[in-house]
């Protein structure tokens, strides 16, 4: 029968033991310390990945089904040991019931994924993320990392979509000022055919919103124009898409630019605007959150969210735009060319908590609905 390694080894020091001096037995004596020693700190370590691997990493965010499935089958062709479960959620959903699991003590998701910035970068100035420092960090640009605990990983063209066999193209709204000037010369053909986010139920709209506000001096003329052809609220972009390809919506207002051109690439009943008077670019951000069962399995992912090979997923398969440019595919600088310099990007800033204050996300709220109020009931 064969002799167990370890078993050999021992015996061998043993019978040198015996045969040496007193200084040598000492010597040995320190050699079999140190041999146990690494041993036990080797195993340990495969213990301790081997309970890694066995353990379910908890993701949840706003990201779509078919956008988040290719970067979770990429992880785990690397980690085929470790279990991943998403949970879809709107942004609101998101963070209150994020917020609520913290306040009771529960567990919450080890890694939180969101569109809606300002709602991420407030749970975060809460003290309710972990510091993570990535081998990445070089590779993204130094505005997608905030107090090393939010992560941007890929970032969105705020866009609008049309309807292309319905509406002719002399009717393509190519910027906000075209959109109202429409509304108002054709109130008949659009009445109760333009949709758009309702920011009152939906995070990334209410960001939308709080952006327009910044950056359009007609923003709240266009929101009348809105409310005066019958506009149709509505909780995800990917509901205004699927309205305005079957036909209900003639145009959709500020969507989730990857999944418009993702839908537009295979329907040819769609098609996508960036607006000429400027074009919102968003980012999409993660953090590791402090309430987590599996924050080092968070930490896992975010590092190949934020890796090359992970990028090239985003880029490839997830239809999304990159945070990196180096992942060969459209970056933000290519972005605004394409948008003649009119790219403004929504940045983790300081700034972005101002709007989600709940006394001036009220009074904001507030102010939409007065302008919306003649609006179609919502769907």
């Amino acid at each position: 029968m064969a002799i167990p390694r370890a078993v050999s080894r021992m015996a061998t020091l043993e019978l040198r033991w015996r045969s040496t001096t007193a200084l040598g037995r000492v010597v040995l004596f320190i050699v079999l310390l140190v041999s146990a020693g690494l041993r036990s700190t080797d195993a340990l370590a495969q213990d301790r990945a081997a309970t890694a691997d066995s353990r379910s990493l908890l993701i949840r965010g706003t990201l779509d089904a078919p956008a988040v499935e290719p970067i979770i089958r990429a992880f785990r062709a690397l980690h085929p040991a470790v279990r991943v479960e998403y949970e879809e959620r709107s942004s609101i959903e998101l963070h209150t019931r994020f917020l609520r699991a913290a306040e009771n003590g529960e567990a919450t998701a080890d890694l939180v994924m969101s569109s809606a910035i300002d709602l991420q970068m407030k749970l975060v100035n809460d003290g309710h993320a972990l510091v993570h420092h990535t081998p990445h960090a070089r590779a993204l640009p130094e505005w997608a990392i905030w107090r090393g605990e939010a992560f941007a990983f890929s970032f969105e063209p705020v866009v609008m979509v049309y309807n292309r066999v319905l509406l002719p193209p002399e009717l393509r709204p190519t910027s906000r000022y075209r959109l109202v000037d429409l509304l108002r010369n054709d109130t008949q053909r659009f009445q109760g055919r333009i949709g758009t986010y309702d920011p009152a139920r939906s995070g990334t709209g209410y960001l939308y919103l709080t952006q327009d506000m910044e950056h359009s001096p007609i923003v709240w003329e266009l929101i009348r124009a809105l409310s005066e052809a019958s506009v149709q609220l509505f909780a995800t972009s990917s509901s205004v898409i699927d309205a305005v390809a079957s036909g209900d919506l003639l145009i959709g207002y500020n969507v989730v630019g990857s999944y418009a051109l993702a839908r537009a690439t295979s329907d040819p009943r769609l098609d996508v605007i960036m607006p000429e008077d400027y074009t919102l670019v968003v980012a999409r951000t993660a953090f590791i959150s402090r309430h987590g069962r599996h924050p080092d399995l968070a930490r896992l992912f975010l590092d190949f969210l934020l890796s090359r090979n992970g990028q090239q997923v985003i880029a490839g398969p997830s239809g999304l735009f990159p945070i990196r440019a180096d992942a060969g595919a459209e970056s933000i600088a290519d972005l605004n060319r394409r948008t003649f310099g009119g790219a403004r990007a929504v940045r983790m800033s300081p700034g972005l908590l101002v709007y989600v204050d709940r006394l001036k996300r009220e009074k904001v709220l507030s102010r939409w609905r007065d302008a919306i109020q003649a609006g179609a009931p919502l769907p």
